[in-house]
């Protein structure tokens, strides 16, 4: 399999934003109390949200770009009322500041039996150096990989359409003992999506 470099530019503070249905199609298979994107942007994931855990949910960034978003620094969160974390997060150099997203969620949702959704390249978890979250990680419970690209909804489309595959990966602080496991995502693909 080859890998086709993107035809898009680097954005500034990476700001990629989720459509709706990516979230939908992970809401559609697990179950939030409430939710917190903290690298929220223009607020897409909230939009994939039901009514009802939208109405107990909400976004932050570090320079939100929508006027129902938190200004927030993640990394200064020392607690979360119970809410479960899903964001698509910022990755930095060498995919670093991800890193970083998801052991502070992981640190924030383990005192309440929380969740942590992560919408990341797929592959992300085959470094060696990220193992501890995932293959040895005991919240570690899922991977989503979605079989549809992204088009993220701040980009001008190409034709050529994107070039990388996301998965949605999930720990849960209560999940069962056993291994991960691997699913596929939508469940059934959608005509205006």
């Amino acid at each position: 399999m080859s890998v086709s470099a993107s035809s898009y530019d680097r954005v500034q503070l990476e700001k990629y934003y989720t459509p709706a249905w990516v979230t939908e199609a992970l809401i559609s298979v697990e179950k939030f109390r409430a939710v917190w994107d903290p690298a929220g942007g223009d607020g897409g994931i909230l939009l994939g949200l039901p009514p009802d855990l939208l109405a107990v949910s909400w976004a932050s960034d570090i320079a939100p770009d929508a006027p129902h978003i938190a200004e927030r620094d993640f990394f200064d969160a020392t607690d979360l009322n119970g809410s479960d974390i899903v964001s698509n997060p910022p990755y930095g150099a060498q995919s670093r500041l991800a890193v970083r997203f998801i052991e502070h969620a992981l640190k924030l949702t383990e005192r309440h039996g929380g969740k942590v959704a992560m919408l990341l390249k797929v592959g992300f978890d085959s470094a060696d150096g990220r193992r501890a979250l995932f293959a040895d990680h005991p919240a570690f419970a899922v991977e989503y990989r979605r079989t549809k690209r992204c088009r993220w909804t701040n980009f001008v489309q190409k034709d050529a359409g994107p070039t990388e595959n996301h998965s949605w990966f999930v720990w849960d602080w209560r999940k069962r003992p056993g291994p991960a496991v691997k699913a596929y995502l939508p469940l059934k693909e959608k005509a205006d999506a």
